[in-house]
């Protein structure tokens, strides 16, 4: 189900671990698209977990809100932005979106929804983690828009496809501050108290965390700005955020015996 993406192996682990932590059986798993053997599966669970993440936007991935229509589904860790008014998301027992200005659009469609900061501000792998001393002073990601010009470090970018989410985490805390264009990236940095900037990915969920965060100077225009916005030390805004997302993502998953 996971791909390498750094981002998507950390959330389909950290589900895993909160499934665990908080005695909720996983029955099965399937990516977006999803596959007709699935049904059957869907069809035997007691409560469905739609993983929003960045998918529901711009009118996409819809069928994954029509599902709620048919099986008892939840929708968490969601983004929503730019969508049509889709009466099928009143049958969500519950929706959590990571981040205000999703939950502005669908509390203006109507749609009882509650902020719920991305899941892995909770991963235990990524809290465990311990960094080594930095040798390079800015490291760059990529953005998930990809263009014709790349940027580069030396020798070469930080790359979030990764075999390993070690390997990723090794390669941003080999540097002081970090640039990006990554909504994970900028979550992994928070924890882990690496100073850091960004630049608009392809939804407004970068927008709306460093909104939440109250570090809304970190953001830059593209990529040129939020190098020169990188700071050198971490914001005390971030780590006190950090501290309540975690609290609510715990207050979330330790409540959803309660729809099934």
């Amino acid at each position: 189900m996971w791909d390498n993406h750094f981002g998507c192996r950390l959330i389909g682990q950290t589900y895993r671990e909160l499934f665990s932590r908080f005695d909720l059986d996983l029955i099965g798993a399937c990516s977006k698209h999803l596959q007709s053997n699935y049904l059957k599966i869907m069809e035997k669970a007691d409560l469905i977990i739609v993983n929003g993440e960045g998918s529901i936007r711009h009118g996409r991935n819809q069928h994954l809100v029509d599902l709620a229509e048919y099986f008892p589904c939840v929708l968490l860790n969601a983004v929503w932005q730019d969508n049509p008014d889709n009466p099928k998301l009143k049958h969500f027992k519950y929706i959590s979106v990571r981040e205000s200005l999703s939950s502005r659009e669908l509390t203006d469609l109507g749609v009882e929804n509650e902020i719920v900061p991305d899941i892995i501000f909770v991963s235990m792998f990524l809290n465990s983690y311990i960094k080594g001393s930095p040798t390079g002073d800015m490291g760059f990601t990529d953005c998930v828009i990809k263009t014709k010009k790349r940027f580069f470090r030396k020798p070469e970018e930080i790359k979030v496809d990764t075999p390993l989410v070690a390997d990723y985490l090794d390669q941003l805390s080999s540097y002081r501050r970090i640039c990006t264009g990554r909504f994970h990236t900028i979550i992994a940095c928070s924890v882990l108290g690496i100073p850091f900037s960004a630049w608009p990915s392809n939804s407004h969920k970068i927008e709306g965390l460093l909104k939440d965060m109250n570090v809304e100077y970190l953001l830059g225009k593209d990529r040129s700005e939020a190098a020169a916005k990188c700071p050198v030390y971490c914001d005390e805004k971030i780590g006190k955020y950090v501290d309540s997302a975690k609290q609510r993502i715990f207050q979330c998953f330790s409540g959803l015996h309660t729809y099934v």
